[in-house]
This record gives structure tokens, sequence and C-alpha cells, in this order.
């Protein structure tokens, strides 16, 4: 499956790691935006610039199969600036699945397709079980 990562900037070498087990299982990561240099949100960038960032990360989500939402907690101190909130937005308008990994955060997090888990150990486990759904093999014919 392919799977889109969406977070808080300062919660981008966490999510590297939940990638890394993501592709352990055998599922495909879309999100370029976690193989960015670490001090990319630094660089300064013209409106250009950042307008086709943010064009980048809906191609990578446009090929997506899942969006992995992780929230923040409130009075968070990440360095959260609301793109992920973008593109829950997109991916709800596509019919991409949604899976929120933490709080919710406003009323579109209650949406009947968003799918919602406490912490990412457990999301982890539906996506291999996920997986294991994928590649099971065809019952036999009797």
């Amino acid at each position: 499956m392919n799977i889109y990562f969406a977070a808080a900037w300062g919660r981008r070498a966490e999510i590297q790691g939940y990638a890394m087990e993501a592709r352990a299982i055998g599922h495909v990561v879309t999100s370029t935006w976690l193989i960015l240099p670490p001090d990319a949100e630094h660089i300064p960038a013209n409106n250009l610039v950042a307008g086709y960032a943010g064009v980048r990360c809906l191609d990578d989500l446009t090929g997506s199969d899942l969006l992995v939402l992780f929230t923040e907690h409130p009075g968070s101190t990440t360095n959260a600036h609301g793109g992920r909130h973008w593109e829950a937005g997109y991916a709800l308008a596509r019919n991409i699945p949604i899976w929120i990994v933490g709080p919710r955060e406003n009323l579109f997090c209650y949406h009947p397709h968003i799918r919602t888990f406490k912490t990412w150990f457990y999301a982890a486990a539906a996506l291999q079980q996920e997986m294991l759904s994928c590649t099971s093999p065809p019952a036999q014919a009797r």
C-alpha cells in the first residue's frame, strides 16, 4: 500500500522512524518531505519555492492509498503550521482513506470515513493487518 505521512515539521525525525517501520512490513511511503535535509524548514524561500513544495506534497498524496495524519495535543510546542490539515482536506476530497494518530483536533476529525488511533503502536498493528490481508493467498476452490 502507498502511504502518505502528514505531521508537523517538528516531528519529522519521529515520523521518519514510523516510515521505516511501514517500509519494513512492505508498504511504500510517498512522503518526500521526510527525506528533505533537516534544516530545509529554515532555508529562506520565496513564495514560488514554497508553492512548489506544497504542490509536490499534494502530488505525493495523490499517488497514495492512505493518509496517516499525526495530530497534536492542545498546547503542543511542536513547530506546526497547519499544512497537515490542508493535506487531510485534500485526501478527504479525493476519497483517500485517512487514519489519525493522536487526538482529534477539530470537527473534521470526526468524519465517519476517518479511522482514529491513540498511538502509532495501534496504527502500526492495523497496517500490519492490512498488509497481511492484502498478501493472503486466495481461498482454494473446492
